[in-house]
């Protein structure tokens, strides 16, 4: 069996720059230039076509990943920063690496910077979420509603409808890591809401053009996961669940609640995992009996 042919030829590849810190998040402008963040560095740097490099920006904490608006700002995830390590190559040089949570972490953030301006404003440091509280019983509210901590905002990706997707990688310590998710918000400040949850350490995120959302995983990028969702359309809508016919269920399982299975045993719908419930964008996915069994069902006679 021949192997893939490279999407391209490796000896072609040069090296633009040299001296950066952990550089993330590159954005080309149509002048040739090159925007990219530092983690190390903790500052939005600019790469000329000519290969020399200058400042644009301070940011402190840990500028994680970059994408222009549509209102043409820089908008920034922040991670919070890391504990820097130094290890040896086989070569002799030494490489930093980034892997626990700062001393001095205060919390994950998504930023924006005026590039004509300068300024740096903190659009989000927390975000909308919810929990099903549909299982205690017709007095209790369908859903209780709060806010969590960004941990470690890693990426983002805008979609046509001018909001945008950040994955929040989250923070690692000596004996314990996060648990994240996928959000969804505004650039006005005024909007954002847990999407995908529960994950673990969703990384680099992208939008295909059928509207669903690409993830790298940890650990360390090794698997990767696709999300559908309906075309965005003026303001935000939730996507519709998807189709049972084709067999397209979501690929996570998030929320709390129960969830329910069918039990070929009993003939019934059981509550299997009490305290989770399977969820598309907020809404439970239905019980329902194998298509073979629901045939059956339909052409019994009624008591």
């Amino acid at each position: 069996m021949s192997s893939p042919s490279p999407i391209f030829d490796v000896s072609t590849l040069e090296v633009v720059c040299q001296g950066l810190g952990f550089s993330e998040g590159p954005i080309a402008t149509p002048d040739g230039t090159i925007l990219l963040v530092d983690i190390k560095k903790q500052c939005l740097t600019k790469v000329l076509p000519d290969g020399s490099q200058g400042p644009v920006a301070k940011v402190p904490g840990g500028p994680n990943g970059a994408a222009f608006g549509p209102d043409g700002r820089v908008y920034i995830c922040n991670n919070g920063g890391f504990d820097w390590k130094e290890f040896p190559l086989p070569n002799g040089q030494l490489i930093s690496l980034g892997e626990q949570q700062a001393m001095d972490y205060r919390g994950g953030s998504v930023q924006v910077l005026d590039l004509a301006t300068g300024k740096l404003e903190t659009l989000y440091t927390e975000c909308a979420i919810s929990t099903d509280m549909s299982g205690l019983g017709p007095r209790a509210p369908k859903e209780f509603p709060s806010r969590s901590l960004l941990r470690g905002p890693d990426d983002l990706v805008f979609d046509a409808a001018g909001g945008f997707w950040i994955a929040d990688f989250g923070k690692s310590r000596a004996r314990d890591k996060d648990v994240t998710g996928v959000y969804y918000a505004h650039t006005d400040g005024s909007y954002i809401r847990e999407k995908i949850f529960p994950l673990d350490g969703p990384n680099g995120i992208a939008l295909s053009p059928d509207h669903a959302v690409g993830l790298t995983l940890s650990p360390a990028g090794a698997s990767a996961s696709r999300v559908r969702f309906s075309p965005p359309k003026a303001g935000l809508k939730k996507a519709s669940p998807p189709d049972s016919s084709q067999n397209r269920w979501p690929p996570a399982i998030y929320g709390f609640g129960d969830l329910t299975q069918w039990s070929s045993e009993s003939d019934r719908c059981t509550t299997r995992w009490p305290r989770a419930k399977a969820r598309w964008l907020g809404s439970p996915v239905r019980c329902a009996p194998p298509p073979e069994r629901a045939s059956s069902l339909a052409a019994a006679p009624s008591a």
